[in-house]
């Protein structure tokens, strides 16, 4: 209590030499190196390595001990999350024609203009399912992905897959007039 004291009196007798700055802002600390996080060079390296192909952790540790840096991959981490990177797959979607956009929008709106008993019994004969994706050949095609948001972050990496679609509708349609 008495050092805060006495260095509060001597904040006050020294803000005359520099009135332009708060006499009682805490300096303490100010002249210490920054940690590794809020390193410019290290985050520089980071931000680099990830526009680079097949980054990873142990890369970019690689990379900053080059350059004379020590930084934990756990820090590396760190850095990427901060700068708003995410770790995602491809979100593979079909491409819609302008005639399929206007057919959902009639087939909408005439979903609305049915009755609410109507809708349920039109709805429940139908049959909805989920689609999985597997990595048959090869690794993921996972990559870093610098987004704001989940919703963003697939939108940046989606990937347009009639082509697959339309082969495995050619392969059904082969198999059922075997």
């Amino acid at each position: 209590m008495k050092s805060f004291f006495y260095r509060t009196i001597k904040k006050f007798k020294n803000s005359g030499a520099s009135p332009h700055l708060d006499p009682f802002r805490e300096r303490r600390g100010e002249n210490k190196n920054k940690t590794k996080r809020e390193n410019p060079r290290v985050v520089a390296i980071v931000d680099e390595m990830l526009s680079e192909e097949n980054p990873s952790g142990p890369k970019i540790k690689l990379a900053c001990e080059r350059e004379g840096l020590i930084v934990s991959k756990t820090t590396i981490y760190r850095i990427v999350k901060d700068l708003l990177y995410r770790w995602t797959k491809p979100w593979y979607t079909d491409v819609l024609t302008p005639a399929q956009k206007l057919k959902r929008k009639l087939f909408c709106g005439q979903l609305l203009r049915l009755s609410e008993q109507a809708l349920l019994e039109k709805v429940g004969d139908w049959l909805f399912t989920d689609e999985k994706w597997w990595d048959l050949v090869g690794p993921s095609k996972s990559r870093w992905v610098k987004a704001g948001s989940k919703a963003e972050t697939k939108i940046v990496n989606q990937v347009c897959c009639l082509l697959v679609r339309l082969y495995c509708s050619c392969f059904y349609l082969f198999v059922c007039m075997l």
